[in-house]
């Protein structure tokens, strides 16, 4: 598992080798070298990579913007809340990451003194906390390395403790634990040099030659420690899962306590996303503990100075929290270990079986399972429709879990278990989508805008009225609508035109398509004087009437326009009207006939004030 994983366009890989080159001398291990061993799948060593790596660095340039791969790892980093983006020139990061505060490094030359390099260290501190001592080798065992390549990872077998170990035997710095730490240069570091001589050795307390006796056993002494320590962790916490684990301490000029979290006993500790608080002992006059320090969710597991004495602290990760009492003694570090017994949820939602899931526009609930009085359960979590399939931490139990799709929707119950591994949960919305579009005639050119579409219930009510299942807005262009399975009525309006349709939707991906035929025209009007000339492009009203009179000698109004709009186009269904237009000069009006699918332009005159009609 490497710290950090850089995501990149391969155009910029010659200015990534120096910035990885610059992560790793700082300590921490990098992910960034492609080239893939043969007999590996491309896409699932990167994929592994991603999703082990504790912090994503993406690099925007006007050639990553347009890569799809690199969105979408740093889509993963900006889900899980640990992408630093960087910029390399002066390209804008893509549509949904320009929010995310980035690095300026246009202009860095490789100098790792340069404040532009210095601010990404700190935000990649932020997320990590300070490097790990440790060794590192070229690639790793998914990775092909090119000569050179600084593509470092981390040796596990070079001493790196886990978090349990660590927790007992503490950060020693004696000569064992130096020797297992600092193995020293791959033989890979070496073939790399000039013939006749090697790479300076590195800036470490010792370099080592793994032949040499002494180190071996050194190694194995390292070794030996670390899975006593396990022992002795594991039989501190009791094993049982009902009760916080003892703290543990080491020595230090000061004193101040270490928080870990972890989903379940013998998990990996989390690295992002828990929030830790630190409170007095004693509750107040109403129950409260007064704060002391807190940490954000974003910042990796802290380390707080704290006075010694007794403290109550939490830990809470998405819904799921822990609680314990804690001693910090004198000039010691104390480190504790809160096991959430919680999992995560993983939910993806599918159209219909088989089908594939739904990366946007979902909307996801997670309730408790049980009603209360009124029939409603209590809400624990959920997430927005902008967001992709999302990922909740909850405490480990049964929960009742819905997502929308619009007016689609889908249900289910579901066991979250504690632990590192996902349960995960597909919801079928059994649903398909409706593809409406338009036209004035049949063969005619789909309308793209002003045109108002509505879906009901196919069946009418006791009143001879449609249920509304779902509408568009005329600015809108031809919409989909996702719908459970069944049929619908739908119509379009298009000004004073309008059409109406029977529809059965099916269930998948497939969607359901429907042209509506308006069998309307187009009726385009303008004036000129009555002196003729050109024609007025303002204060004309224009009205559109049926053609024949009521019998008191009216006609019915159609539709009409102000007259600060210029000369109009009319939608109107095929047929016979009665045309009007009006101004301070004077009137004229006139029969028309529209045919469907036409574009018909008729010019008014005008008729003094004082002059027949």
């Amino acid at each position: 598992m490497a710290d950090i994983f850089i995501s990149y366009a391969r155009e910029d890989r010659a200015r990534v080798r120096s910035l990885a080159a610059a992560l790793s001398a700082h300590g921490w291990s990098v992910w960034w070298d492609r080239q893939i061993q043969a007999g590996k799948m491309f896409d699932q060593v990167i994929t592994d990579a991603l999703a082990s790596a504790r912090c994503v660095v993406v690099v925007w340039s006007h050639q990553s913007i347009a890569s799809n791969w690199v969105r979408e790892e740093a889509e993963d980093g900006r889900r899980r809340g640990i992408l630093i983006p960087v910029l390399i020139d002066e390209a804008r990061p893509p549509l949904g990451f320009g929010r995310i505060q980035a690095v300026e490094l246009g202009d860095w030359t490789g100098a790792e003194s340069s404040d532009a390099f210095q601010k990404l260290v700190a935000d990649v501190t932020a997320i990590l906390g300070p490097p790990h001592l440790q060794g590192t080798v070229t690639g790793s065992p998914s990775i092909e390395p090119q000569a050179g390549a600084p593509a470092s990872v981390t040796s596990s077998s070079a001493g790196r403790l886990d978090e349990a170990s660590s927790s007992i035997v503490g950060e020693r710095r004696g000569k064992v634990a130096a020797d297992a730490l600092l193995v020293g240069r791959s033989k890979s570091d070496d073939a790399e040099a000039p013939a006749g001589r090697t790479r300076d050795a590195p800036r470490t307390p010792g370099n080592f030659d793994l032949s040499d006796n002494r180190v071996r056993w050194s190694l194995a002494a390292a070794f030996a420690l670390a899975i006593l320590a396990v022992g002795l962790y594991r039989l501190g916490t009791g094993g049982n899962g009902t009760s916080q684990p003892r703290p543990t301490t080491e020595p230090s000029t000061g004193s101040a306590l270490q928080l870990n979290a972890v989903t379940t006993e013998g998990g990996k500790p989390l690295r992002s996303g828990v929030r830790y608080e630190v409170s007095e002992m004693v509750k107040d006059a109403d129950g409260n503990r007064k704060r002391v320090t807190d940490s954000d969710t974003h910042d990796g597991p802290p380390r707080f100075p704290l006075p010694p004495g007794r403290y109550h602290v939490t830990a809470t990760y998405g819904s799921a929290s822990a609680g314990t009492d804690v001693e910090v003694e004198a000039a010691k570090i104390t480190r504790q270990t809160l096991i959430l017994r919680a999992g995560i949820l993983s939910l993806t939602t599918v159209l219909a079986a088989g089908g594939t899931p739904l990366q946007r526009e979902v909307r996801y609930e997670v309730d408790e399972p049980v009603k209360d009085a009124d029939g409603n359960r209590k809400r624990v979590a959920f997430s927005d429709t902008h967001e992709g399939p999302p990922r909740f931490p909850l405490a480990a139990g049964r929960y009742y879990v819905t997502a929308a799709y619009q007016s689609a929707s889908a249900a289910s119950e579901v066991e979250v278990a504690a632990g590192d591994e996902p349960t995960r949960q597909l919801l079928d919305l059994r649903a398909g989508i409706l593809s409406l579009t338009t036209v004035l005639a049949a063969g005619g050119t789909p309308l793209q805008r002003g045109v108002r579409y509505e879906v009901d219930d196919s069946a009418k009510d006791a009143d001879g009225n449609r249920k509304r299942v779902a509408f568009s807005d005329t600015y809108e262009g031809p919409p989909r609508f996702p719908l459970p399975a069944g049929r619908y009525y739908v119509t379009a309006t298009y000004q004073s035109a309008s059409a109406a349709s029977e529809v059965e939707v099916a269930a998948g991906d497939e969607p359901t398509r429907q042209i509506l035929d308006l069998r309307a025209g187009i009726l385009s009007l303008t004036t000129v004087p009555a002196a003729g000339g050109t024609p007025l492009q303002r204060g004309v009203r224009y009205e559109v009437d049926e053609p024949v009179k009521d019998a008191d000698g009216n006609r019915k109004r159609v539709v009409f326009s102000d007259t600060h709009e210029g000369p109009p186009r009319f939608p109107l269904p095929a047929g016979r009207y009665y045309v009007t237009a009006s101004s301070d000069e004077g009137k004229g009006g006139s029969e028309v006939t529209i045919s469907p699918g036409e574009v018909r332009q008729v010019q008014l005159r005008l008729s003094r004030k004082n002059g027949r009609n």
